[in-house]
């Protein structure tokens, strides 16, 4: 058990899937897009992380998780009830690929998703099922986590999603596929003077100019956590 946000937590294998800073990153600009948000999808939910995040950062909001994985959803359900938020936040053992799936509480103000971006045949898949399915595109690629935010999303709702910065065309290309169009988008330097390494994009299903903002960095060029992730991590009820 681990802390997650606030005073919640988190159930994860000590060996196997963890939640990331990729999860965190993916529900506060979230929670910076949407000012509000009642009915929240969070696809490929893994372990419940960004669902939880959600649900805490939302506090009146219905949450769905959809996970393929039976371990992680598993775990999933049960931090939500350690949490004691198990009556608001359901997940749905499923595909997200699945076109005759259907979702209580649909559509959404808010779909989120931290997909797998390494395709089969350009990673090495760890020994854990668990975190292989995690880190590599075994149960969907970024195009149908598109099409799958698309199927739910509400008229005026935004698909926020976390991918690396470097196949940022590949993402765009997704959205646009699944009939959305990206918004918002701002980089992600993980240390100063370095180039970024992920991206955070905020799309609708209204098109309008593209918003590119400054690059978010995590740390400085000692290592040390910047003013504005210490912010990052304030929002989401973490230690600075």
């Amino acid at each position: 058990m681990s802390a997650l946000t606030g005073d919640w937590r988190i159930f994860q294998r000590r060996r196997g899937h963890r939640y990331s800073t990729d999860d965190l990153l993916t529900a506060w600009y979230a929670a910076e897009i949407a000012d509000r948000a009642e009915r929240v999808l969070d696809l490929g939910a893994g372990i419940g992380s960004v669902a939880l995040m959600c649900a805490w950062l939302f506090p009146e909001a219905r949450v769905v998780g959809v996970e393929i994985q039976p371990m992680s959803a598993a775990m999933a359900r049960a931090s939500a009830r350690l949490n004691g938020c198990q009556n608001r936040v359901g997940i749905v053992e499923a595909d997200l690929r699945d076109e005759s799936l259907d979702l209580p509480f649909r559509p959404f103000d808010l779909v989120t998703a931290t997909p797998p971006y390494i395709p089969l045949e350009a990673g090495v898949a760890s020994a854990d099922p668990q975190r292989a399915r995690a880190r590599l595109e075994f149960h969907g690629h970024i195009g149908d986590y598109a099409l799958a935010a698309a199927r739910f999303l509400a008229p005026s709702g935004w698909f926020v999603f976390v991918f690396l910065d470097r196949n940022r065309h590949r993402a765009r290309k997704a959205i646009e596929a699944a009939g959305l169009f990206s918004v918002r988008e701002r980089p992600v330097i993980t240390r100063a003077g370095r180039v970024p390494f992920l991206r955070l994009f905020a799309a609708q299903r209204s098109k309008a100019d593209r918003k590119v903002s400054p690059p978010l960095v995590i740390r400085d060029g000692q290592g040390n956590r910047t003013t504005e992730y210490q912010g990052v991590r304030s929002r989401l009820g973490m230690p600075p």
